[in-house]
Formats: structure tokens, C-alpha cells, sequence
């Protein structure tokens, strides 16, 4: 990719890595129009990431309720009270 957008001709590039130049165009394209997700096989969506990120999140904060529990059971609160 770093050849084609300094410049070189395509079909030189095409040639040297034994590629169709239609292919070497179609990363090209994919790669301008989306970045480096572009030449994934299957780009990340934004409701992907976000899914992930709140998954992580979720993770986090069961590990933070359990270290509580634990801490609260250590100190005598482990059982709720009756009123």
C-alpha cells in the first residue's frame, strides 16, 4: 500500500508481487476509504467495539463485587441482617 500511495505505477507493483492489478486497486480503495480496518477481512463495527468495550466493563466491575464481598465477608458482614 505504502508504494502505491507514494506513487509508483500500479502495474509495476502489480507485476513485482505477482498480483492482478484490479486486486492491488481494490486495496487500495478499501484502505483510503477505511484506514487500516479496510484490509481486514472483515472490518470491526462501531456497535462491535462498543460491545466490547462494555463487556470489559462489565468484567471489571464483577471483579470489583467480588473483592468487596470477599472484604465484607472477612470483616463479619458477609450475611444481611435482620431488621
Amino acid at each position: 500500500m505504502l508504494r502505491l500511495l507514494r506513487g509508483e505505477p500500479i502495474d509495476e507493483v502489480a507485476r513485482e508481487l505477482n498480483l492482478p492489478v484490479h486486486v492491488l486497486a481494490q486495496w487500495r480503495d478499501d484502505f483510503i476509504e477505511a484506514g487500516t480496518e479496510g484490509l481486514k477481512s472483515r472490518p470491526v463495527s462501531l456497535a462491535e467495539k462498543r460491545l466490547k468495550a462494555a463487556q470489559a466493563k462489565i468484567g471489571e466491575l464483577g471483579m470489583q463485587v467480588e473483592i468487596l464481598q470477599e472484604y465484607l465477608k472477612k470483616r463479619g458482614f458477609g450475611h444481611r441482617r435482620r431488621r
